[in-house]
């Protein structure tokens, strides 16, 4: 299968894919369109087999996305039984997990060691 091409209009406000077809394809999206696009893709990615690890770390040097910009969002579940941790990218929009208790404490304590603190200053 030959892979599409990707370009950005001008304008960088709409997204043409160009499949190599034959005839060939052109498909043009707007912004809401490519998030829609992004949206599906990874519903049916998640439902596609083999599924992705999850019990897996990253392999060393492995390639991954990381954003430098954005920011996250955390708020309690309504069952108060964990917390919802959410990320916005630019390229993914508003992403996130919910987390129990158990993992949104040993989310802390990782976050805590990563920084070099072993415990959360007081006040």
């Amino acid at each position: 299968m030959l892979a599409p091409h990707w370009s950005l209009n001008d304008e960088r406000t709409r997204l043409v894919m160009d499949l190599p077809t034959d005839p060939p394809i052109r498909f043009d999206f707007d912004a809401d369109e490519v998030d829609h696009f992004i949206e599906n893709l990874a519903q049916m990615r998640a439902a596609m087999l083999p599924p992705a690890p999850l019990e897996a770390d990253p392999d060393p040097g492995s390639m991954i996305k990381v954003s430098t910009e954005g920011r996250w969002f955390v708020t309690t579940m309504p069952d108060q039984q964990g917390i919802a941790l959410l990320l916005l990218t630019p390229g993914y929009r508003w992403i996130g997990m919910t987390l129990d208790r158990e993992m949104g404490r040993a989310l802390s304590d990782t976050v805590l060691q990563c920084l070099g603190q072993d415990k959360p200053n007081p006040g």
